[in-house]
This record gives structure tokens, C-alpha cells and sequence, in this order.
């Protein structure tokens, strides 16, 4: 897990604990696909806009394989 400082869209500054899933070059950036404990569900985190991060430590390898593939049906799927 990983505990981050991250700017939206707007600008706007929020703390995030993420589960990383895989780094991607997507909409012409790269991008962390992530599970998010805040938001409770999957997120794209642009990698310019995070900042003061930190591994907690704790592991999820077990969830990793299944949530990736959850994630990467859900991008398919819009």
C-alpha cells in the first residue's frame, strides 16, 4: 500500500492510500492504476501530480492479479 499526496484536476491537494496495480500510458500520460481506500473503488492517479509518497508496508499481493484485471474489464467496458 501506499500512502500519497496527490493534486486533481483542479488543483486541490488530497492524501490518498492507494493498492498500486500497474503503471500505464494512457489518454497521452503516464498513470498509476490504483485501487482507492478514500474513494472506494478504482482510480487513474497522473504520475506528475503525486507527491510525498510512501510504502506503508503493508501487502496485497494476493488481491493484486484479480483487481488488475477488475480494473482493466471496467476501462474495456466504458
Amino acid at each position: 500500500m501506499l500512502v500519497l499526496s496527490y493534486a486533481d484536476k483542479d488543483g486541490v491537494q488530497t492524501r490518498r492510500m492507494i493498492w498500486p496495480l500497474s503503471v500505464v500510458f494512457l489518454d497521452r500520460a503516464l498513470m498509476l492504476l490504483a485501487w482507492c481506500c478514500l474513494r472506494q473503488g478504482f482510480r487513474r492517479f497522473h504520475l506528475q501530480q503525486m507527491t510525498d509518497i510512501t510504502r506503508t508496508g503493508e501487502s496485497f499481493r494476493p488481491r493484486r492479479g484479480p483487481l488488475l484485471r477488475q480494473f482493466l474489464a471496467e476501462i474495456r467496458g466504458r
